[in-house]
């Protein structure tokens, strides 16, 4: 038999693979395990959840959408009034789904932090390439129902005051700018809503955030805490 290679458990010394190896074959099985799993998760989803998967507009998981897009139902269900938000926006796919799932009360406002720039822009005015992704969804960024903000992180986060929040997603890159969409969020949120926190690589680097956030916050309470993806409810509006 011709040994492994030090370090490697998928390659034999003189370089051809090692389909038998235990580690690889398990490795194998895992993949495999997941793949399927996430295909059979599409077929739950809506239609714009699988077309925004189709076109590689998230990097979400299907599981991460499902989740959004059940408590968006679920808001309904539960006649809580408020916005949806999303803080993070990438390529603007999770927004798309969020966009697709507004009742006519509702509004959707996108927002993203910079590092070099001093004022507040519209998105809509400045990134065509958005404006036309969500037209091929049949949605569009008119700044009244649905619109996107570039905000200066040195600058902080401030919403509208004068509007509540239902259902708010954050794509959390880092720790110190979850923790900056999380207190931005926080004093508009509904009675009854909820905040969807997805880490994008999934290392568990933004739960410092979340128990930072909660930690002197009695009325909001930690619902799942799932790898890479966390629910935070609010019982009671501040």
């Amino acid at each position: 038999m011709v040994p492994l290679r030090s370090g490697r458990f998928d390659r034999r010394s003189d370089g051809s693979r090692n389909d038998n190896h235990p580690l690889f074959c398990d490795s194998m099985i895992r993949s495999l395990f997941h793949r399927s799993r996430d295909r059979a998760l599409s077929l739950t989803l809506s239609p714009t959840s699988r077309e925004v998967l189709r076109q590689h507009l998230t990097p979400l998981t299907p599981q991460k959408l499902q989740i959004i897009e059940h408590h968006a139902r679920l808001l309904e269900k539960r006649k809580i009034d408020g916005d949806f938000v999303e803080c993070g926006v990438n390529l603007g796919g999770s927004a798309i789904v969020l966009s697709s799932l507004l009742s006519p009360s509702r509004r959707f406002r996108g927002y993203d932090v910079v590092a070099e720039n001093p004022h507040t822009l519209s998105m809509a005015a400045d990134d065509h390439v958005l404006n036309r992704t969500f037209a091929t969804f049949g949605l569009e960024i008119d700044n009244r129902r649905i619109g996107f903000c570039y905000v200066a992180v040195e600058n902080g986060l401030f919403l509208d005051p004068d509007r509540t929040i239902a259902l708010a997603h954050v794509n959390c890159e880092w720790p110190s700018l979850g923790l900056l969409y999380l207190n931005a969020i926080a004093p508009q949120m509904a009675a009854g809503g909820f905040i969807l926190v997805d880490e994008r690589n999934d290392r568990g680097h933004c739960r410092d955030a979340i128990d930072h956030f909660l930690r002197d916050r009695p009325n909001f309470s930690l619902e799942l805490d799932a790898k890479g993806s966390s629910i935070i409810q609010c019982n009671r509006a501040k």
